[in-house]
């Protein structure tokens, strides 16, 4: 996965000179994708408030992509974004195998095999059918 994300990042923002994960998976895949293109790694730990990892804290002024797994919300990946601006450093974009939710800048290894819908817009919900789980471990 880490190879195909690496080609991925690679034809979509060449000019990156770091990538960057958080906390969980996203710091792991991180580290294995750069090792893929060669490029220095850096962690965001996403705890209040947001900082570097003190193993890299990278010097202001890169061409960052951010670098994750699944995302959901999209709200981690923007808090990581703002503070990579706040930082000095030019957010190139965002690689994830997949995401709920379009970002700008966002490229996916695969589009999500359902459909989501924002508050009040689904029709299964304009027609007042409830909710129901099936195969889902609570």
């Amino acid at each position: 996965m880490a190879s195909a994300q690496a080609r991925h990042i690679s034809a979509a923002f060449p000019e990156a000179t770091l990538l960057v994960g958080a906390p969980a998976c996203g710091a792991v895949l991180a580290s294995f994708v750069a090792r893929h293109l060669q490029l220095p790694v850096a962690y965001v730990l996403t705890d209040d408030p947001l900082r570097w990892h003190r193993m890299h804290v990278p010097l202001a002024g890169q061409r960052a992509v951010y670098v994750d797994d699944l995302i959901c919300t999209g709200e981690g990946a923007h808090e990581v974004v703002q503070f990579l601006n706040q930082d000095g450093h030019h957010v190139l974009g965002i690689s994830c195998w997949v995401s709920r939710v379009p970002l700008e800048s966002l490229i996916t290894l695969e589009p999500p095999p359902f459909q989501t819908y924002a508050v009040g817009e689904c029709p299964l919900c304009r027609a007042g059918q409830p909710l129901t789980y099936s195969g889902v471990r609570e």
